[in-house]
């Protein structure tokens, strides 16, 4: 999220009604936070030329979390506009109301996500990631994630065509197998914004809008590949989709979370 001002909303009491997000307005309970962050909104503004709408469970959350948006039509080779997500831990320069342990890759025992999601709308022009990055150093709420990031990673579980365009346009790094089956194209972008970007996509492209993400499993294979060297730090991670144009929807009906570190 950078340097954008962030105004947080406390964790409403159980019972209370559904919390309504505006642009970079934080919801925390627990240790997760939702966050809309419309990054790439140019001169457009908000409630006038877009929209885009979280709205949240305070008994439930993370899950019955519902999102949508509007954008106006853009080039073919526009960029996404922007970021909505459920984060966990500290994704980037995020403060959970509960916050985790910052743990090297091979001091981690477990790290994967159970979720169930919805997505509706015009399913070309967005795409839906687990996202997170590795830093040099723990991160604190004092960090700047820009100075510290060693690596992004993306993993895919809406990847509309433009996305597959952009995994295929960067040096491939090979093949990797879920336990569950899945076989996942990644790539490594070496020029990203953050540092260089490891990408993962399922390489039939399909939609997996349900499961079990073994992300400890996906680092255990890139540091086997020599990508990453298990020294670098995770931090949290954020499940949210990023919106390109048009009109969508996504429904996070759960979200778990199973991260365990080595003492």
């Amino acid at each position: 999220m950078g340097c954008v001002p962030v105004t947080t909303v406390s964790a409403a009491e159980p019972g209370g009604r559904a919390v309504i997000l505006d642009d970079n307005q934080a919801y925390t309970k627990g240790s997760f936070t939702a966050f809309m962050a419309p990054f790439n909104k140019g001169k457009l503004k908000a409630g006038t030329d877009y929209t885009e709408r979280f709205e949240l469970d305070p008994v439930r959350f993370p899950g019955n979390s519902f999102v949508s948006w509007h954008w106006p039509a853009a080039r073919a080779d526009g960029p996404i506009r922007g970021f909505i997500a459920v984060d966990y831990g500290d994704y980037e320069n995020t403060t959970p109301e509960a916050p985790i342990q910052s743990a090297k890759v091979d001091d981690i025992d477990r790290l994967s996500c159970d979720y169930q999601l919805s997505l509706d709308g015009d399913v070309s022009s967005f795409d839906v990631i687990i996202d997170f990055y590795l830093t040099s150093i723990r991160a604190t709420a004092d960090d700047d994630f820009d100075k510290s990031t060693k690596f992004e990673v993306e993993i895919f579980l809406h990847t509309p065509d433009y996305a597959k365009s952009y995994a295929d346009s960067v040096p491939p790094v090979g093949t990797f197998i879920s336990k569950s089956g899945v076989v996942w194209n990644v790539s490594r972008d070496p020029t990203a914004p953050h540092g260089p970007d490891i990408l993962f996509y399922p390489s039939d492209q399909a939609d997996i809008p349900a499961g079990n993400i073994d992300i400890k499993a996906m680092l255990s294979w890139l540091k086997s590949q020599n990508v990453i060297t298990g020294r670098e730090y995770f931090n949290g991670l954020a499940l949210g989709v990023e919106p390109r144009q048009l009109d969508g929807t996504l429904a996070v009906h759960d979200l778990r979370v199973h991260y365990a570190v080595s003492e």
